[in-house]
């Protein structure tokens, strides 16, 4: 037997009749089913034939009755009206109309419009509009507006407010109250989908190639950390905080996680944490620069001043490519005089030391790639006023992710103890 379907107040024209709940005396099961002529779910002529989908329900004619089948939370219903024919079919747009409305009359604005609530709770938690809208990554205006459609919606003000600060009133205080627990619960499912989905799909982590292997995790290290499959992306800094910020996470490969070297210029939607440091060293051809003489093997450990290296060129990267580290490095050569002339840097990290082997001018590259030699070509540590032309080695995520900062800060913590570079 069919269960009453609560809640719902149907308004039928008058030219339909009035519903009845009498079955008809018998119901052909094979032609109830048989699909519609019409297509889209339109009407149909005859008994059997489909005459409207949609809003949870089917509509059929059967033996001149409409049969109207609603269900809705669990609940159903059966409805039969008189007279139904392919003039009168129609009318089946009003019923289902009446039947949206039925439905959304149940759900209440403030649901419908449930990020006013999480607008309310941003400002609850933190005191502060500006706060709030940073956390929410809108601008103060849109915010406010928000709030004020929710007291207008409530009927109560929510908030008192002073120049420096925001408090609830005991109406708010009651709200966030009662809240904070079903906002919770929300999370927790949305955290359980998640879970279900790391189960089966790798982790997708980024990796710039401006740091050496020898710095950076290996995939198996990063699988027995995570207990699952990882998938390494290799792509500039840049690039990888760019999609970050832009994340799409219907994509097929979502990144969500960077090992990435700063200084970067890192985009709002994107939080990192430092797990090392990887300072540059200058290497020089062997046989000396400009008639200077051989570098001795014994004093190959001495560091270096820049500035005694005159006039000898510098191969270094154009700005486009990394325009905080540029500017970075360019504010400390200037604050030290140091002015060589440039050449452009081979992408090809061994065709750099062959080029400066054969004494077209020095570079400057992370320690991490001395690993990487070459006969004719000596590495030395900088002088001490150069601590701070280093790459600080870094994981970013995006600050909407807290799975992935989870996993970041666990990382984080691991990576002290197994990268060897600098801490």
């Amino acid at each position: 037997m069919d269960k009453p379907l609560r809640g719902l107040v149907i308004a039928l024209p008058v030219e339909l009749g009035h519903a009845h709940a009498a079955k008809p005396e018998r119901e052909d099961a094979q032609s109830a089913a048989k699909p519609s002529q019409t297509g889209h779910g339109g009407c149909g002529n005859g008994d059997g034939r489909r005459i409207g989908g949609g809003c949870g329900g089917l509509a059929s004619v059967i033996r001149g009755h409409v049969k109207l089948l609603i269900a809705d939370g669990g609940y159903s219903t059966t409805i039969f009206i008189s007279g139904a024919d392919q003039e009168n079919c129609r009318y089946f747009d009003t019923l289902k109309v009446s039947i949206l409305s039925a439905r959304s009359a149940a759900v209440t604005p403030e649901f419908r419009n449930h990020h006013l609530l999480v607008s309310f709770l941003a400002v609850a938690d933190t005191g502060h509009f500006r706060e709030a809208a940073a956390r929410l990554h809108i601008s103060q205006p849109p915010l406010t507006r928000r709030i004020q459609a929710l007291e207008q919606e409530l009927g109560v003000s929510l908030f008192t407010r002073t120049t420096r600060r925001v408090a609830l009133t005991p109406a708010g205080e009651q709200l966030a109250r009662r809240l904070r627990p079903c906002f919770d619960e929300i999370e927790a499912a949305c955290q359980e989908a998640r879970m279900s989905r790391q189960t089966t799909a790798p982790m997708v982590i980024g990796m710039t190639p401006a740091l050496d292997d020898s710095v950076l995790p290996s995939r198996s290290w990063l699988e027995a950390q995570l207990g699952r499959s990882v998938e390494i992306e290799r792509r500039s800094s840049r690039e990888l905080l760019t999609r970050l910020a832009k994340q799409d996470y219907d994509a097929a490969i979502t990144l969500q996680l960077a090992l990435i070297g700063l200084p970067s210029q890192l985009p709002a939607q994107v939080e990192s944490v430092e797990v090392g440091r990887d300072p540059l060293w200058v290497i020089l051809p062997e046989a000396g620069l400009d008639g200077k003489g051989s570098y001795q093997a014994s004093a190959q450990a001495s560091p270096v001043e820049l500035c005694e290296l005159g006039d000898t060129p510098l191969f270094w990267f154009p700005r486009r490519e990394n325009p905080e580290y540029f500017d970075h490095c360019e504010r400390l050569f200037q604050r030290a005089g140091y002015r060589p002339p440039r050449r452009e840097e081979p992408q090809d990290h061994h065709r750099l030391l062959a080029r400066v082997a054969t004494g077209e001018g020095i570079a400057l590259v992370p320690q991490s790639f001395l690993a990487t030699r070459r006969d004719g070509v000596i590495a030395r540590p900088l002088s001490a006023r150069w601590a701070e032309l280093t790459t600080r080695i870094a994981i970013a995520w995006r600050r909407d992710n807290d799975d992935a900062r989870n996993i970041a800060l666990r990382l984080a913590e691991a990576l002290q103890e197994h990268t060897p570079v600098q801490q």
